[in-house]
């Protein structure tokens, strides 16, 4: 007999903590069958729909961490953090020959750069057990890749692959090294060297290599893999960093009248992890443009002294590493003549004279009156109306205090 019997999956995988995602796609579900005792006992599928209890997340940015296991990695992995602490579960049985199989946690970045961890806790369920930080081209099992670990017994290895499929090579280091040790690997265009230090202060070069044509967008992150199938290497990492040439967004170039303030809300592409101070400065710029040294935010307001002209502003930003890494950007500015002012709707009613003015906004309209025009002239200021957006009105209570008055109107700064 045929029943309807519906059946509840819950993800065990444990993928916690303040960066959890979802990390993948796929699915999949085991039928236990303990309970059918008698023979001949089957269980029909006709259908299956998932259905989630929560909304997907949106897209990933690059510089957020993903997780997944690379290549035949037995047991399910998982990745877990908490305050400045990722915990990696990874099983397979090596980061080795032609292809992977292991536990990554990585974000997704561009160029040149430094990532460095402290491994504090290995897992020994083989002599080369491994945790390390690794840059690879792909999640592919046989990806192209660098990597700076530490083993269970092993010591210290810098391995890599040139050659997708391809055969790994290493160098190792060391006598009895076990965690906390500190690791890292530099990547400099297909260059890539890794180091190591008990300190994190003074760093030991281990190997370098050189990988042709090695993308430039790789996956940067930590690897775990216990060389064993059947167990599961939970290793612990702290102080994970990334560094990198920061990459200032472009700016498009501006055109704008005198008076009109230009705003650039200045952004870096390639945030550094965690995020390190950075100093903003101008390195050639018209007069009263203002960068703040901490936002990166650029403000203008051109004086009507600086149009018709043509400005090229450069700027740069130098974050807080050592050494100190900095970009350069720059971007060209169009000043040009406001609009004349031009009055309209002209009124004298109870005393009081009113001005109906346009032009363009931005510029300060400055209202002032002579009661004469014989030379030498003398203006008297009656009224501004700062960083104006026409059309809009201008009066003068005292205008029949005199027996004729004479106005015009100037723009600023």
């Amino acid at each position: 007999e045929r029943q309807n019997v519906w059946l509840n999956f819950t993800d065990t995988r444990f993928n916690t903590g303040a960066d959890a995602r979802f990390f993948t796609t796929n699915f999949a579900f085991r039928i236990d069958a303990s309970a059918l005792t008698a023979a001949g006992q089957s269980v029909f599928v006709d259908a299956v729909t998932l259905t989630a209890d929560t909304q997907m997340p949106p897209a990933v940015s690059p510089q957020l961490w993903q997780t997944q296991d690379i290549g035949n990695a037995g047991n399910t992995g998982y990745t877990a953090t908490n305050s400045g602490t990722f915990t990696v579960s990874g099983s397979g049985l090596d980061i080795w020959n032609s292809g992977d199989a292991f536990r990554f946690l990585y974000q997704t970045r561009s160029g040149d750069g430094t990532l460095t961890a402290r491994v504090t806790g290995l897992t020994p369920t083989d002599p080369w057990a491994k945790a390390g930080v690794m840059i690879r081209e792909s999640l592919d099992p046989g990806a192209r890749n660098a990597l700076m670990t530490l083993s269970a017994s092993n010591n210290l290895s810098f391995q890599n692959r040139a050659t997708a499929l391809g055969a790994c090579a290493n160098v190792t280091s060391g006598s009895s090294l076990t965690p906390p040790y500190w690791v890292r690997v530099v990547r400099s265009g297909n260059n890539f060297t890794g180091f190591a230090s008990p300190t994190g202060a003074s760093w030991t070069q281990i190997g370098t290599a050189s990988i042709a044509g090695f993308n430039s967008t790789a996956l940067w992150g930590l690897a775990v893999t216990a060389h064993n199938n059947t167990l599961t290497n939970v290793s612990t990492f702290d102080n994970v960093t990334t560094v990198q040439t920061p990459i200032i967004a472009p700016v498009a170039n501006q055109t704008l009248p005198a008076g009109q303030t230009l705003t650039i809300a200045n952004t870096i592409l390639n945030p550094d992890t965690p995020p390190l101070i950075l100093t903003w400065a101008t390195i050639a710029a018209p007069g009263g443009v203002n960068l703040n040294s901490t936002s990166g935010v650029l403000n203008w307001r051109p004086a009507m002294a600086q149009a018709p002209t043509t400005n090229t502003i450069s700027f740069k930003v130098t974050d807080s590493s050592v050494p100190a890494l900095s970009a350069t950007q720059s971007f060209v500015t169009t000043v040009l003549l406001p609009a004349a002012p031009t009055v309209t709707t002209v009124t004298l009613s109870n005393g009081v004279f009113a001005m109906l003015v346009n032009g363009s906004a931005g510029p300060d309209y400055l209202l002032q009156a002579a009661t004469n025009l014989n030379p030498p002239v003398t203006w008297l200021p009656l009224q501004t109306n700062f960083s104006a957006t026409p059309p809009f009105q201008f009066i003068d209570t005292g205008a029949t205090n005199f027996n004729q008055q004479f106005y015009r109107i100037q723009l600023g700064p």
